[in-house]
């Protein structure tokens, strides 16, 4: 009897997935990612940082926001923004002045980041930081970069318009 191909379910576009990508990453993979995120921000915090350190923050800030936001998670999104913001910032001076580090307030914030990162890599599947990686690196192949403040803005922008409507409705038994 030959092997014949299996068919997808209808509807499907991507391959199941494998074991492998249904677990988190092995403890030892997330440790090291962990232990070198965490030695960067210990870096730019003191002043020792360089473009590459911040560039590797400001990645594992859009990748942990887009593996957060996979989860419909939203109470620490102000965290990513300023996470960002205090990178981009740091850039801007490290170029300008010779000084590649983050404000006190921006360090918190990449503190809080990386603390959801570390539980990130610790219980997301693998395939979900695979995913949360190719959105970044499909945002920057088109020549963009991610822009978290952009974003905050436009959700606000829709809560409030959302929680004006709802007020006004009594009959709108979702808003609250």
């Amino acid at each position: 009897m030959a092997n014949k191909a299996k068919k997808r379910k209808p509807g499907r576009k991507l391959p199941p997935l494998s074991r492998t990508e249904l677990l988190p990453l092995v403890a030892a993979q997330a440790r090291d990612q962990s232990l070198r995120a965490h030695m960067a921000l210990v870096m730019v915090r003191s002043g020792h940082g360089d473009l590459a350190i911040l560039g590797e923050l400001l990645r594992t800030v859009f990748v942990t926001y887009f593996v957060y936001k996979s989860g419909g998670e939203v109470s620490y999104f102000e965290h990513f923004v300023e996470a960002e913001s205090a990178l981009k910032a740091g850039m801007d001076r490290g170029e300008a002045q010779g000084i590649w580090a983050v404000s006190n307030a921006g360090a918190s914030a990449l503190e809080i980041v990386l603390m959801l990162q570390d539980k990130h890599l610790a219980n997301r599947p693998i395939y979900v930081i695979e995913r949360a990686k190719e959105q970044l690196r499909v945002v920057l192949d088109k020549g963009a970069f991610p822009d978290l403040a952009r974003d905050y803005e436009m959700a606000s922008r829709v809560v409030t318009v959302t929680s004006d409507v709802c007020e006004g409705d009594e009959r709108e038994a979702t808003c609250v």
